[in-house]
């Protein structure tokens, strides 16, 4: 089927266009596919951090009902570690600062709360320590 000339005239009008402005269109393309897959790649870390940070809490938790100090080091120490960039982290440094605390060890507890007030992700946690 033959294009009539206003046909053709719009089509040579776009592969003008195209020919100008393809670059840029593939490019922006690419870079905000490039940015969602990037964004969804981060936020699936911090998940899975946030998901292996909760398992260590629980143990810590588990720790201190049992009063199992090497346990507590171990998962505390473990937790603030590795996940410092999250709240179980912060959580996690104040439920031992407490067993600590009920232990007799000051200076243990003090260091807990010492990291929370320099290194919690949150104000609320900062102020609780204090």
């Amino acid at each position: 089927m033959a294009l009539d000339l206003e046909e053709q005239e719009q089509l040579a009008a776009l592969k003008a266009w195209w020919k100008e402005n393809g670059t840029l269109v593939v490019a922006v393309v690419l870079a905000a596919s490039v940015a969602f897959a990037g964004w969804t790649g981060w936020n699936r870390y911090k998940s899975g951090q946030a998901a292996e940070a909760s398992v260590l809490y629980e143990a810590l938790t588990k720790a201190v009902q049992a009063g199992d100090d090497k346990a507590v080091r171990e998962a505390g120490g473990t937790l603030v570690e590795s996940y410092s960039g999250t709240h179980y982290a912060a959580l996690g440094a104040l439920l031992a600062a407490r067993h600590y605390f009920d232990q007799g060890d000051l200076k243990n507890a003090r260091a807990q709360l010492q990291w929370v007030i320099e290194e919690a992700p949150s104000d609320d946690l900062r102020d609780i320590a204090r």
